[in-house]
């Protein structure tokens, strides 16, 4: 009995850590960035800035083109947006390819658990967007976000999938990819792959 009520209060704490819309954002733990000019950073260090926080890989063809979109917003907005592009590929890995493809984002690698426990997701490239007060807005394809996304936080207005102004922050697609049942539909739209 008590053995239960211990894993009942492990699976709790869990997911109480884990990236809900509306929330504040958890930590992202130990990340090494590869093109900046620092070699780490917190969520916290980022309060003040919208970020959107994505998940990508080297062999992802969809990652490459998000990547051009978000390099291509990241330079319309300048110090207004922080584009945090962590892939959990190896440095070796992501380093070449950063030499033949430079990033105006914060790229960088992770490995552990605090990530994958904070922020899981079932398919890539995955993103979450954060304001500047440090709270999830929405979690959905990286894509699905553009300046007017962004400047509509900075006015101080919610939004909704859709970008449109909305006094609610839980938005159409916004996804928590809490249930079975999402993973397995991103695995179904994916051919069956993680």
């Amino acid at each position: 009995m008590l053995t239960l009520l211990l894993c009942g209060a492990l699976v709790t704490a869990a997911s109480a850590q884990r990236a809900r819309v509306g929330q504040p954002a958890p930590e992202i733990g130990t990340v090494k960035l590869l093109n900046a000019n620092q070699e780490s950073v917190t969520l916290e260090s980022l309060r003040g800035k919208v970020v959107i926080l994505e998940f990508w890989a080297t062999w992802c063809g969809p990652c490459i083109a998000t990547a051009k979109h978000l390099d291509e917003l990241k330079e319309e907005l300048g110090d207004k947006l922080v584009v945090l592009s962590l892939s959990g590929e190896s440095e070796s890995t992501v380093a070449s390819h950063l030499r033949r493809k430079p990033s105006n984002a914060m790229v960088g690698v992770y490995s552990g658990s605090t990530i994958d426990r904070n922020y899981p997701h079932s398919a890539i490239p995955h993103g979450i967007l954060i304001d500047q007060n440090g709270k999830v807005v929405e979690i959905d394809h990286p894509m699905s976000w553009n300046a007017s996304t962004i400047n509509q936080l900075y006015a101080g207005g919610g939004m909704t999938s859709s970008g449109s102004s909305s006094s609610s922050s839980a938005g159409g697609n916004s996804r928590d990819w809490d249930s079975a049942s999402d993973r397995n539909n991103v695995k179904k739209t994916m051919g069956g792959r993680d």
